[in-house]
């Protein structure tokens, strides 16, 4: 709950909020309050509050930004801070009153912890640069989150400064809650910012449309181009002051998983500090799709134009550079287990430009469900065979429509476990995937796997025993790979009904 402490009678925002009754360092640790008075009386309060939890303390004076202020002294109801007690049980025989008199007393000297906290998604474990800089070894990685234990953290605050997703915050004013106060939508609440600690503070850093800030920004670059590019704000510290230079944002074709910090948008759309990109090996890339899945912001992406085709794509716009790529690659892996000084993957700096890059162009086969296009996990042999096996019995004539194909298909299910994935095989038992669709797909999808690896693996005419049931069907005219994505895309993002046609979701 926000508390106000009035300075002055003049009439504010704050007005509907509860006055504080008691000692301004004691309303500081329940939550955030904000001053509102002349700036000597603003001054003389801060440095009363310097002993407590002061980054919660927010000074208005005439001119202030009030909008600006109320949303940040909300946001100081939720910068927690950890109490961290060091304690050994004593040696020899201690009765239990002795040993909780040792807890008490050990208690009663627990440090105030300021511990960092997770509040996006991250990349870890790929991801380590966190845990790479931290001196006293208090982080831990987990699947997607970075745990610290607070009796071990000094908040000393290295994790947040290297943090390349913003992830990280400390309790107080971090990058992450200045944009939500104050988003590119309300640039023109304010045309200054002024950072201060309460022993640095002076009445004349109080001016019209300036905000008031109390707190040590970790991420100053981040944040002084923020206020500077984004806002077209002047920003002050205790080093000096950087004029604005206002940016206009830039288009990328990219969209970020929701989870990431929206900082990392900003930065991909203003061109904020560093940019990097990854350089890839292309003969020593095997195609396979751990640095994509590893990428927390989607900068690589795998490509599978056709089944016999893989292209390793890159936006350097969205490559944050924290080389969770790198330590996910397992073809790296096992050169550096070996050894060897040969990077396979790395990233280097970059110009940030929002251009797809092809990394890595694979002529690889690669066996997809005839449905969905998830990768297989067969053998490719047994593909091929099942493939082959098909493909004979349509030369022999044995089908002349889809449905022949259909009620073939439908006795064969070891064949349909080899052409589709376990869940597409399992909706098409259950009735939910049309049988009718389900034999034109695997027409289309064996047409196509023709088309791509029959001269390289020496099949005779490798075409040509589909065209009859093909003009049968109306498909596979020019180009059965091309026809495979158009029928696909006339279903793709809807469900099936059970009368075979396509719903919407």
């Amino acid at each position: 709950m926000v508390e106000v402490i009035k300075l002055s009678d003049r009439p504010s925002a704050f007005d509907k909020y509860p006055v504080v009754k008691d000692d301004v360092r004691n309303a500081l640790k329940r939550g955030g309050v904000v001053a509102v008075g002349d700036p000597e009386g603003l001054t003389e309060l801060a440095k009363e509050a310097k002993d407590s939890f002061w980054y919660r303390l927010f000074l208005c004076h005439d001119g202030c930004p009030e909008e600006v202020v109320e949303t940040l002294a909300k946001l100081a109801d939720h910068w927690e801070v950890h109490y961290s007690v060091s304690f050994q049980y004593p040696r020899g025989k201690v009765d239990r009153r002795g040993a909780i008199q040792k807890l008490v007393k050990e208690g009663l000297k627990a440090r105030i912890v300021a511990v960092p906290e997770n509040t996006f998604a991250c990349a870890s474990p790929s991801c380590r640069m966190c845990k790479s800089v931290c001196p006293s070894n208090a982080i831990r990685l987990k699947e997607g989150r970075v745990s610290i234990d607070p009796d071990k953290c000094t908040s000393c605050g290295l994790c947040v400064a290297a943090c390349p997703l913003y992830s990280l915050d400390m309790p107080g004013l971090a990058p992450n809650e200045l944009f939500a106060a104050v988003p590119p939508a309300k640039a023109g609440a304010a045309e200054r910012v002024v950072w201060r600690t309460p022993d640095t503070l002076s009445p004349s850093d109080f001016k019209e449309r300036t905000l008031v800030v109390l707190g040590i920004p970790l991420r100053v670059r981040i944040i002084v181009e923020y206020f500077t590019k984004v806002l077209g704000w002047e920003y002050c510290d205790d080093e000096g002051c950087v004029r604005p230079s206002k940016a206009e944002p830039r288009r990328c074709d990219h969209s970020l998983p929701e989870d990431v910090s929206p900082l990392v948008s900003i930065k991909m759309a203003y061109s904020l500090e560093d940019f990097y990109e990854v350089v890839v090996n292309p003969k020593l890339c095997d195609a396979c799709t751990a640095c994509s899945e590893a990428c927390p912001t989607r900068s690589l992406v795998l490509r599978t134009p056709t089944p016999a085709m893989v292209i390793l794509t890159h936006l350097p716009a969205a490559c944050v550079g924290c080389h969770a790529c790198v330590r996910a690659c397992p073809v790296q892996k096992k050169l550096d287990a070996l050894g060897l000084n040969i990077k396979m993957i790395r990233v280097v700096e970059g110009e940030g430009e929002c251009v797809w890059k092809n990394l890595v162009v694979k002529r690889i086969f690669r066996p997809k469900c005839a449905v969905c296009d998830k990768f297989l996990d067969v053998d490719v042999d047994e593909y091929i065979n099942a493939v082959e096996r098909f493909v004979e019995r349509v030369s022999r004539g044995e089908f002349e429509n889809v449905f022949d194909i259909s009620s073939f298909l439908n006795k064969s299910e070891d064949l349909l476990k080899v052409l589709l994935c376990k869940e597409c095989y399992s909706k098409y038992k259950q009735g939910v995937l049309p049988p009718q669709t389900v034999a034109k797909l695997v027409l289309l999808t064996v047409g196509c796997v023709y088309e791509q690896e029959g001269v390289r693996r020496g099949w005779a005419d490798p075409v040509k025993a589909l065209w009859h049931v093909a003009s049968q069907l109306e498909v596979g005219g020019i180009s059965y790979c091309s026809e495979l994505n158009a029928y696909k895309a006339l279903f793709g993002g809807v469900e099936f009904n059970l009368r075979g046609g396509p719903r919407q979701r």
